[in-house]
């Protein structure tokens, strides 16, 4: 298989390609999380292989400038970037979204989502951001390309792909708060988060959790939620443990259990 050569080191990204190509030979590109929409992590292009992989250069070295200042444990970068329509979308532990030139390695923009840093989250890491293009309006138009994260605190963001502003028909100014109706405990620690970039299916945005479910067992719900892919309003909820007798696998459970169990991570 053939696979674009992508390599991220803590908080540096190092991008080497031939130098005798370009960017605009990359075949289909790597524009979801994973690759494809399958994250098979396999790209067509073959600018790269075994004939001409020793003479490979270091184009260029961006760095983030994430280095977990102020935090209790600090981030670990484990972020797989996405191309889409010319620009390098990259985020870090925190949340930040940053776009680079895929050409140049210079940044075109950054949004911070202004994480707690004094706040210590079971989870250091971000792995990525999600893209959608909204064919219904003009691509000169506000966030006819969005760009989705979720973070370490809990948050649901959409941003504009060309700016990096908040798309502020989304949600509350751009962003929907996930730990309400989780049944959230109190802690002095973030346990309820979301690590993985979002799924997009048709206009659907689709997210699930990482919770910290190694404290306890009448912890934070594990639903897995689809919201509009526009405005945010939430479309469905489901939740993998039965906890009414309408849903089909209620009998295999123990009432009691099923009431009080949380967690079940997606």
């Amino acid at each position: 298989m053939k696979r674009l050569a992508l390599t991220a080191l803590s908080s540096v990204l190092a991008v080497v390609i031939p130098s005798c190509h370009s960017f605009a030979e990359v075949g289909d590109g790597w524009n979801h999380y994973g690759g494809s929409e399958k994250g098979l992590q396999y790209s067509s292009a073959d600018q790269i292989n075994l004939s001409n992989v020793n003479n490979l250069k270091e184009a260029w070295r961006f760095r983030t400038g994430e280095l977990g200042e102020g935090t209790q444990r600090g981030y670990s970068f484990q972020n797989n970037p996405i191309l889409v329509r010319g620009t390098l979308y990259i985020s870090t532990g925190s949340g930040i979204i940053i776009a680079v030139d895929p050409k140049t390695g210079t940044e075109k923009w950054r949004y911070d989502p202004k994480f707690d840093r004094s706040k210590r989250a079971s989870e250091s890491a971000n792995r990525g951001v999600s893209s959608w293009i909204d064919t219904t309006r003009q691509e000169a138009e506000a966030c006819f390309h969005r760009i989705y994260i979720g973070t370490l605190d809990g948050r649901l963001i959409a941003v504009d792909g060309g700016s990096g502003k908040p798309c502020s028909d989304f949600g509350t100014k751009g962003e929907i708060d996930l730990t309400r109706d989780v049944r959230l405990t109190e802690s002095e620690s973030i346990e309820y988060l979301v690590t993985s970039p979002p799924v997009i299916v048709d206009e659907t945005v689709i997210t699930g959790s990482a919770i910290g479910d190694n404290r306890g067992v009448e912890l934070e719900l594990g639903i897995v939620r689809g919201f509009d892919v526009r405005t945010g309003a939430l479309r469905w909820s489901f939740d993998p443990i039965p906890r009414s007798q309408d849903n089909p696998m209620y009998p295999s459970w123990n009432p009691e259990e099923a009431a009080k169990s949380g967690a079940a991570n997606a």
